[in-house]
């Protein structure tokens, strides 16, 4: 026995080591530092020798031990070693185990799918056997034989069963690996592309080009985002949330995204954060070289205004005050923008001394713009400061102002009156109260936001984070602060996937040159060079191809054995009148039987090694952590192409090993055989 699991060893090991060169070969990697790390290495010679010890005391325990019987049911050490195994993976699954042991409970699960199969086949070959009365005599003949006489049949089984099922998980694995890489770089990047800073040289992606220029690379949808750091005061450790802004209308197109991220479509997701807001303020006429105020009161105050560029930026100008007047001159990038804020503040922090020292500085002041008669319009007055009076042209402000902070003035926001509606990770929605709110601090300004649906993951947001309108994000935090939230990122959508070159060539160029480009083709081009990615799913493929093999050499043994063991009972079919195609067509219901029920059974325990193993096991293709996770990928078209060209093929082989059966005289020769 021990020579007999020496010598399957052996030749596993060689088989091994012949196919592990030539992946290691094809994957680029260095076939002897390959081999030398793993199958010629110490560790793994004492593989090869605990597998033979194992595999000796297997047929050692199958011989020798006699069953025992639980009630009239026997009970053999297979059996109680598959409930044993069994228990392993139940344990495994519901205490999620790290390290190494979910590499262990594949095996572990095919083998008691081996002799659950076993098990169950002995009672259906008996109902095979009722069912088949009265039917053609070469099925009565077939499942009659079987019936009586099912421990072949068994054993051929449980090996199509391991051999089934490892081929089928080995091609899911690899699919879903496969299927990995592609998701997580959609994942990373959710369009085509994602432009943002290059760190290494500091310039703003709005500053690099304009949205107008990224419309001008061609047929693609361009995607203004906004990316920011915050937290949530109320959750510890929660300081490192993602605040991402995007227009909602791409939400649909993104890839990278999954079903099972929330519980609502798309679409949805989009209609519930959806909101048309724009920063308010008043349009400064594009020739307008200074901006002029008259003023009364407030002679220690200083007053700053906030103004938008047209291309989006803020600068702030202070305005002089002479007499009555107040003066500042616009910046010439600020012609035709707008007037968004203006700020009032002490015209010294620092000088007060003894017990006027922190004292709060209060007062009121009149203010009015000539050229600019709808300022102060619909506006309101924060950290200190209150407008009242008629809304048309000047307004009296009253303020309270500390040295610490500035008050300030600035048009009424949407955002004021309903807070930003969000989409939430599962940790910032729990913390939400029971109305929905949840303070987010960005920036060292807080904005009030509502949790109006739940994600699992988002593409493009790592980790805890929230995800709202573009427009309304930006909007409410330039509200709080001018210049707290900026467009710092693009995403760009092929529309036609022949244009993906000529956009390679126009980002690369100028004035695109100067930010960082992430291309999502580039990163699944790059996980397919990887050399460790490139051996893994060579390695599975190799696997799967190498256990079909076995599955079709199962079958041949099985007609095989069929044909030379069972050659007395032919003799005696052939004696009493049965020709040579009947009894070629019992050699061959057989092998059908079994193919059938391996395959089934061996269909089945593919699927559930899997789910299995995609579950417990989280690294990728690359041993990375999978984000997002591993989800199974079963390609119909993949699985039924192979089960049909096992099909074939072992049709081909029980028609091949069947062909040349019972064509001579069954009298003398026959006789003498059993003699």
């Amino acid at each position: 026995m021990f020579a007999v699991g020496a010598a399957g060893t052996v030749l596993g090991v060689v088989a091994g080591i012949g196919v592990g060169a030539a992946v290691a070969h094809q994957a680029g990697a260095p076939v002897g530092a390959v081999l030398g790390q793993s199958v010629i290495s110490p560790g793994g010679f004492l593989v090869a020798l605990g597998l033979a010890a194992l595999a000796t005391a297997v047929l050692a325990a199958a011989t020798a031990v006699r069953a025992p019987a639980l009630g009239r049911v026997p009970l053999s050490p297979v059996d109680v070693a598959a409930v044993a195994a069994l228990g392993l993976v139940v344990a495994g699954v519901i205490w999620d185990v790290g390290g190494d042991v979910p590499l262990v409970l594949p095996g572990l699960a095919t083998f008691a799918a081996a002799v659950l199969a076993a098990r169950v086949l002995r009672p259906a070959l008996r109902l095979l056997e009722r069912a088949s009365r009265g039917r053609s005599s070469g099925l009565r003949l077939a499942s009659l034989s079987l019936a009586r006489n099912p421990g072949y049949a068994v054993l051929a089984t449980a090996f199509l069963v391991v051999s089934v099922g490892l081929a089928l998980f080995a091609e899911s694995y690899r699919a879903t690996l496969a299927q990995g890489e592609r998701d997580a770089a959609a994942f990373a990047v959710p369009r085509d592309y994602v432009v943002r800073e290059d760190l290494t040289r500091l310039i703003p992606v709005l500053d690099a080009a304009s949205l107008e220029r990224f419309h001008d690379l061609g047929a693609v949808d361009v995607d203004p985002i906004l990316r920011l750091t915050g937290g949530v005061s109320r959750l510890e450790g929660e300081s490192g949330i993602t605040v991402l802004g995007l227009p909602p209308a791409s939400l649909p197109d993104l890839r990278g995204w999954r079903d099972d991220f929330a519980a609502e479509s798309r679409a949805r997701l989009a209609a519930l954060i959806e909101r048309p807001e724009t920063l308010g303020g008043t349009a400064l006429p594009g020739r307008l070289e200074a901006l002029v105020g008259r003023i009364e009161g407030g002679r220690t105050l200083r007053v700053a205004a906030q103004l938008e560029t047209p291309r989006g930026r803020f600068v702030r100008i202070d305005l002089v005050r002479r007499g009555d007047l107040v003066r500042g001159a616009v910046p010439l990038e600020a012609r035709g923008g707008r007037l968004v804020a203006l700020e009032l503040e002490p015209v010294s922090r620092l000088q007060e001394r003894g017990a006027d020292a922190g004292k709060a500085v209060s007062g009121t002041l009149r203010l009015e713009f000539p050229a600019l008669p709808q300022v102060l319009e619909d506006w309101i007055g924060v950290g200190g400061a209150t407008l009242s009076g008629p809304r048309t042209g000047g307004r009296t402000i009253g303020y309270t102002l500390t040295y610490a902070e500035s008050a300030r003035l600035r048009p009424r926001q949407l955002s004021d009156e309903q807070p930003v509606p969000v989409l939430a990770t599962p940790g910032l929605a729990r913390a939400a109260d029971a109305r929905g709110l949840l303070p987010l601090q960005v920036g060292g300004e807080r904005i009030p936001a509502r949790v109006v649906g739940r994600v699992s993951r988002f593409p493009g947001l790592g980790g805890a984070g929230v995800v709202g309108d573009v427009n309304a994000l930006t909007a409410a935090l330039n509200a709080e602060r001018p210049g707290a939230a900026r467009v710092n990122e693009v995403w760009v959508g092929l529309r036609r996937e022949a244009d993906a070159a000529e956009v390679d060539a126009s980002l690369a160029a100028a004035p695109f040159d100067t930010l960082a480009v992430a291309s999502r083709r580039a990163l699944e081009a790059e996980s397919r060079r990887d050399p460790i990615a490139h051996g893994t799913l060579l390695t599975l493929l190799v696997a799967a191809l190498v256990a079909l093999a076995l599955a079709l050499a199962g079958v041949l043994l099985t007609v095989l054995r069929d044909v030379r063991d069972e050659e007395g009972e032919f003799f005696d079919l052939e004696s009493q009148g049965i020709g040579p195609v009947a009894l070629r067509r019992v050699v061959r219901l057989r092998a059908f039987f079994v193919a059938v029920a391996g395959l089934f059974a061996g269909l089945v325990t593919g699927v559930a090694l899997g789910a299995l193993v995609t579950d417990l096991v989280t690294l990728t293709a690359r041993a990375g952590e999978a984000e997002p996770p591993l989800q199974v990928d079963l390609d119909p078209v993949v699985v039924a192409t192979a089960v049909g060209l096992y099909v074939v093929l072992a049709v081909a082989v029980v028609y091949a090993a069947t062909a040349g059966s019972f064509t001579e005289p069954a009298g003398p020769r026959r006789a003498e055989d059993l003699e």
